[in-house]
């Protein structure tokens, strides 16, 4: 399979990250909007501690608390992890900082946000889960002729997962952004925003300088995972594949390649898999510049510059390993085509490299 640089633009997706948001933020829980948070996360007095409905992590309390179950039904369930716990709330700074190893534009200016409780899906939602939701009467596939590569442009339409029985525990793919919500919804959750997805893989941070390159580390060596011309996969791999385990072709199902693969641990500090690969992930805000981020904002969802889908992470398609750093993020907006009649990214049009996965 030819190597995709996801650094070109196509004709139907044009990507940006210098334009101004058209619209103010909203904050997704409008019982929270009078919030008053201290001004930093490393000094909470409890004398100054304003009375919030949560109460602030510094940081150190924070550990991996996965097993989490939402039943889909009798025989399958849907894994979350803690990221922040019931009652609590965290203030992190979002984006990078200048560094020597990758600096992109479209990562800054970091920012501080402020989040309250919630929880994530452990791994990216599979197409077997996805499945179960048609067969529920809730979800439906949409049109096959609407699956893309996310640098292809309208000239190719691919297959997705959920066309093929071999994949069932792959991610799903090819899902518009609003089906995407449908499921989560039917979950009981909903898409993460850029914010949520961000701080689960980063995890907590001690200053406004901390770096944290990876869900799994600093090392750039340490584990390139689930991209291209690394792994056994020639597109998506099932989902917690790389959990450090000596893996067999029967066991993870490849066709091509080595009898036995040696897979690296890609868990963030959450416990979350897959999080910047395998395949790209859609959050719900819309395209935006960071320079328009609202400071302090609690639990933002970004109304975008453009009618289209901000994603976060990397994948299959993605040739290096410096694009699955947690800052990794791309802005695409949609251009109208009569030809295809698709009007809305976000309700028309899905990708072959880009999944989903849920909050609650």
């Amino acid at each position: 399979m030819e190597s995709i640089d996801m650094d070109d633009e196509d004709d139907f997706l044009e990507e940006s990250a210098d334009k101004e948001i058209e619209e103010d933020a909203t904050e997704e829980d409008s019982e929270r909007e009078d919030m008053d948070f201290p001004e930093s996360t490393e000094d909470f007095p409890e004398s100054d501690l304003p009375e919030l409905e949560c109460v602030p992590l510094l940081g150190g309390e924070f550990f991996p608390d996965c097993g989490h179950m939402v039943t889909i039904h009798d025989e399958l369930e849907h894994e979350v992890c803690t990221i922040v716990p019931e009652g609590h709330c965290y203030r992190f700074w979002m984006g990078n900082v200048e560094n020597t190893y990758y600096n992109r534009p479209n990562e800054f200016p970091r920012h501080q946000v402020d989040l309250t409780a919630y929880s994530m899906s452990r791994y990216p939602v599979t197409v077997r889960e996805y499945n179960a939701c048609v067969e529920a009467e809730i979800c439906t596939f949409p049109n096959e002729a609407h699956c893309f590569q996310s640098n292809r442009g309208l000239n190719q339409t691919f297959s997705p997962n959920y066309a093929n029985l071999s994949k069932l525990d792959h991610p799903v793919n090819c899902i518009p952004l609003m089906k995407a919500e449908r499921f989560c919804n039917w979950l009981g959750g909903k898409l993460p925003t850029e914010a949520r997805f961000e701080f689960a893989a980063a995890g907590p941070m001690s200053g406004n300088q901390d770096l944290k390159y990876f869900p799994w580390g600093n090392d750039t060596d340490e584990c390139h995972a689930n991209i291209f011309g690394e792994d056994p996969f020639s597109e998506t791999s099932p989902v917690g594949f790389f959990d450090g385990r000596l893996k067999t072709r029967e066991e993870g199902g490849w066709i091509f390649g080595p009898e036995e693969y040696q897979t690296c641990d890609d868990r963030s500090f959450f416990g979350v898999h897959d999080l910047t690969h395998n395949c790209i992930e859609m959050v719900f805000d819309g395209p935006s510049n960071y320079n328009d981020w609202p400071e302090h904002s609690i639990n933002p969802i970004i109304d975008g510059f453009c009618e289209g889908i901000q994603v976060r992470g990397s994948g299959w398609s993605y040739k290096e390993i410096v694009h699955a750093r947690v800052y990794n993020r791309r802005e695409f907006c949609m251009v109208t085509s009569e030809e295809w009649q698709l009007t809305s990214m976000r309700d028309d049009i899905g990708f072959v490299d880009i999944g989903f996965r849920c909050v609650f």
